[in-house]
């Protein structure tokens, strides 16, 4: 799950800040359920905010067609039953949307409509006729270009249920507000990111489709055999594209960004808040031979040109780097750099290539010591190039607790009016047959 609280206090606040925490379970329902408990909905954002939500919209995510009745039937209870621990009789409006992948391929009909040399819906591209619910509401949406299939499927719950038209265009906007990168994703952020917390402590826990024609259905035996037919044609569908929304960046110049397709260009653009780096380090764990100092010296230099640019200023040389070998090195490096450097900020480790010392940096980095990590690539350092620094400053903003960019205040939906809380919900399960590990649920809260 992943937590965002608006409006109240907080209007005009961006959903950018995220904090987290996850937990093991068992894979049944019941499980989940005390995970969504032990969460505390919402006491935490109480505890940081002093006041609680009128509205509570709940992105779920992972959930196949046939168990949104168990979804209601658990998940919703949990986060009633925790409203009530928080205060007796808060029930605040609860909206879930419930989304997931699916295999329906949407095509434009007027090929002057086609995007790209692939043929692609454009972005943000949804379709809520035809071949949805007859009776619950739901809608294709396609977030992002190149893709033509991703499904949201959300069924307003409780009271205050949000408008149809008023939930795609907000889901639409939160799939721009992803902070990694500048382009929009397939599913909303809070989801997005439950998802990859999950699937990063799980690292921490242990160390093209045929059209009818081709596919020839009717000339399969077993439809024979049970007199079915299937029409080889395409149905036509009523669709429409939502405008993506205006993206506000900061510095002096409030520069606006509106996304082409799903993407747009941060250059010329500062982040909406950005943060100094005054105290950092630099942890090599790739061989010398591999990564030489003068690599490193201008890899530094590159970085702290791209990050003043951007709005995130990195004052100084590193106060430590060194060069380290393997994952036992971790932790001992990590206390020496917390008890010798007060304010220690950002610890940057380079990394030979898939190894067993990202997990162990994580570990030690955000369960043991509390130190902001960010990793990179030893080929990265050895070739510089301003994209990849850049986005190396979209992650280290954020995790700084600075803000890359907002969404422009005057085009927010009605919903951001009053407060609410977005939440994001994602467990990521072992493989098939495994009985060992446990499904790992995870949670965030905007603070």
């Amino acid at each position: 799950m992943l937590w965002c609280l608006l409006g109240g206090r907080q209007h005009g606040r961006p959903p950018s800040r995220y904090s987290s925490t996850v937990r093991a379970s068992s894979t049944d329902r019941k499980s989940y359920r005390s995970c969504l408990h032990g969460a505390g909905t919402p006491d935490p954002l109480y505890k940081a905010t002093r006041f609680k939500p009128t509205r509570i919209i709940f992105y779920r995510d992972g959930v196949s067609e046939g168990q949104f009745q168990q979804v209601l039937q658990h998940e919703l209870r949990a986060v009633r039953e925790a409203c009530m621990k928080l205060e007796l009789g808060y029930q605040p409006g609860i909206t879930f949307i419930v989304s997931r992948r699916d295999t329906t391929r949407l095509f434009c009909a007027d090929r002057k409509d086609r995007i790209g040399r692939s043929g692609n819906i454009p972005a943000g591209t949804t379709v809520d006729v035809g071949i949805t619910h007859p009776t619950e509401v739901d809608f294709y949406l396609c977030s992002h270009a190149g893709h033509q299939s991703p499904l949201s499927l959300p069924r307003p719950v409780g009271r205050q249920p949000v408008q149809r038209d008023e939930l795609q265009t907000l889901t639409y906007q939160l799939c721009h507000t992803y902070v990694r990168c500048t382009r929009s994703v397939s599913i909303p952020a809070p989801a997005y990111y439950a998802h990859l917390v999950a699937f990063r402590a799980r690292t921490t826990w242990w160390r093209k489709s045929t059209t009818g024609e081709e596919a020839n259905f009717n000339a399969d035996p077993f439809l024979q055999t049970f007199g079915i037919n299937i029409n080889p044609m395409m149905c036509d569908l009523q669709g429409r594209v939502l405008h993506p929304p205006k993206i506000l960046y900061g510095g002096r110049t409030k520069a606006q960004a509106v996304p082409n397709q799903g993407v747009w260009d941060m250059r010329g653009k500062q982040f909406y808040s950005g943060t100094e780096i005054r105290v950092w380090a630099i942890a090599c764990f790739a061989p010398q031979r591999t990564v030489r100092e003068d690599a490193l010296r201008n890899f530094t230099q590159q970085l702290q040109r791209i990050s003043n640019d951007a709005g995130m200023p990195i004052l100084g040389q590193p106060c430590f780097c060194k060069y380290a070998t393997g994952p036992d090195q971790v932790e001992p490096m990590f206390r020496y750099l917390k008890n010798t450097y007060q304010g220690l900020q950002l610890i940057v480790v380079v990394l030979p290539g898939k190894t067993p010392v990202y997990a162990e940096v994580k570990r030690v980095g955000d369960i043991l010591f509390g130190l902001a990590t960010q990793c990179v690539q030893a080929k990265n350092v050895n070739k510089t190039t301003p994209q990849t620094l850049s986005n190396l400053c979209l992650k280290i903003n954020v995790k700084l607790g600075g803000i890359n960019n907002i969404l422009l205040p005057s085009i927010r939906p009605k919903v951001f009016r009053e407060p609410v809380i977005f939440l994001g919900a994602n467990v990521t399960h072992p493989p098939a047959g495994d009985k060992l590990k446990p499904s790992i649920a995870a949670v965030s809260l905007r603070h």
